[in-house]
């Protein structure tokens, strides 16, 4: 009797030992499941408290919104947008360039729709800045001669995309 209570012993000390090193090599000590956050994970920028509550990690603001975009057969489309505190500057001139629909667009509207659908960040790809307008404006790569994005958020932080094609 007393050789099996020895053995239960030794046996549950190793596995306890090996389940203490299974955790320090993959320095997880959580205990939480496969495919499960801890709290206070910080996965999609949000930041989990203790409640289980998120808390918003908010992203730089446009401040500054320049475009320009020149056509291979002719014509120009220009933006100008400018933030500061509640006032808005806005200024759009499309001249030539493929049909818009609804030519009379305001351009404080029209400027903040294609922020919104673009959904810049400072550290956004330029190939990817570029399909976003692309995809906003309705337009293909092969119609241009030129693009010339330049935003500033209202962190300081800054996207610049010059190409000719």
């Amino acid at each position: 009797m007393k050789a099996l209570l020895t053995l239960l012993v030794s046996m549950m000390i190793v596995l306890t030992a090996c389940a203490t090193d299974s955790e320090e090599q993959t320095g997880d000590d959580t205990d939480t499941e496969p495919g499960e956050e801890a709290v206070g994970d910080d996965v999609d920028g949000n930041d989990e408290d203790e409640e289980g509550e998120t808390e918003e990690v908010d992203a730089p603001q446009v401040s500054d919104f320049e475009l320009e975009i020149s056509f291979n057969e002719g014509g120009e489309w220009s933006y100008e947008y400018e933030r500061d505190g509640d006032s808005v500057e806005a200024d759009m001139d499309q001249e030539g360039g493929p049909e818009q629909e609804g030519e009379d667009l305001d351009a404080e509207e029209e400027i903040e729709r294609i922020l919104s659908e673009a959904n810049f960040t400072p550290d956004m790809p330029e190939e990817e800045a570029m399909n976003a307008v692309y995809n906003a404006l309705d337009i293909s790569e092969g119609d241009l001669d030129e693009f010339d994005l330049q935003i500033e958020f209202d962190d300081g932080s800054t996207l610049d995309v010059e190409e000719s094609f």
